[in-house]
């Protein structure tokens, strides 16, 4: 096709050359010289290649389908199949053991050493726990008596350690980390650490918990202080549900 269209156009364009250029007609005063010839021919070939190439390019355009937008860009449904589908994330099944804690609690604390003092009234505290963001954290807040919050707590379960997490925040600028393997029959034993800002130091920290009954458990708080090798106890509580049963 290309050699067809280049023939038939040679012959159009020698034609168009010799009306523009028609050097025979001129009067002999206006003759070229042989070297004015020489380019002149040169301008004349020049022209005459620059004049086919275009032709030929419009007419191989003209001649050649486009292909349009939609053929050269890849349909929506194939980009989106092409995408690997991640799938979504559930939480562990161990996080089942911890819903135990989410009831509404009331709690009785007393320090370690006046727990067996009748003449020493316990701290109230309310404990409520939630299951929260998709179920994957258990969110507590311990309030007083008059419903101020005092503590913020975060228990979840940490696949990589394979560990159960609690973090503790509180309104004094106490902040614990623990970690606990889960329950042991009634008894969970969380162990980590304490800072205290007031006091500047960080010890040690174990947490037990002994559930009494499917509404109420008991716990006792120890320390090891840097260089001692017994723990210290510190405070025991009692919690019982003020949830409904369910």
């Amino acid at each position: 096709m290309t050699l067809l269209l280049k023939s038939l156009l040679l012959g159009s364009v020698d034609q168009l050359l010799a009306d523009q250029l028609p050097a025979d007609q001129l009067p002999a005063d206006q003759l070229l010289t042989n070297q004015a010839l020489t380019k002149r021919g040169c301008r004349v070939l020049s022209l005459r290649r620059g004049l086919i190439a275009g032709i030929l390019w419009a007419g191989v355009s003209a001649i050649a389908p486009t292909p349009s937008l939609a053929e050269t860009l890849p349909s929506t449904a194939e980009s989106i199949s092409a995408k690997p589908v991640s799938p979504e994330v559930q939480p562990d099944p161990k996080l089942d053991e911890l819903s135990f804690f989410v009831q509404d609690w009331q709690c009785e604390t007393k320090t370690h050493h006046a727990s067996n003092d009748s003449s020493v009234q316990p701290i109230l505290s309310n404990w409520s726990v939630l299951r929260e963001l998709k179920g994957f954290w258990f969110l507590g807040l311990r309030t007083d008596v008059n419903r101020e919050p005092i503590q913020h707590d975060t228990l979840g379960y940490n696949t990589i350690f394979q560990k159960f997490g609690w973090t503790i925040l509180g309104n004094d600028g106490r902040f614990g980390n623990v970690l606990s393997e889960g329950w042991d029959g009634d008894r969970m034993t969380w162990e980590g650490s304490l800072v205290d800002l007031a006091a500047r130091t960080r010890v040690k920290y174990r947490v037990m918990m002994t559930k009494t009954g499917d509404r109420a458990f008991q716990s006792r708080d120890y320390v090891l202080q840097e260089g001692q090798e017994n723990w210290t106890p510190v405070s025991n509580q009692s919690c019982t549900s003020q949830s409904s049963q369910p």
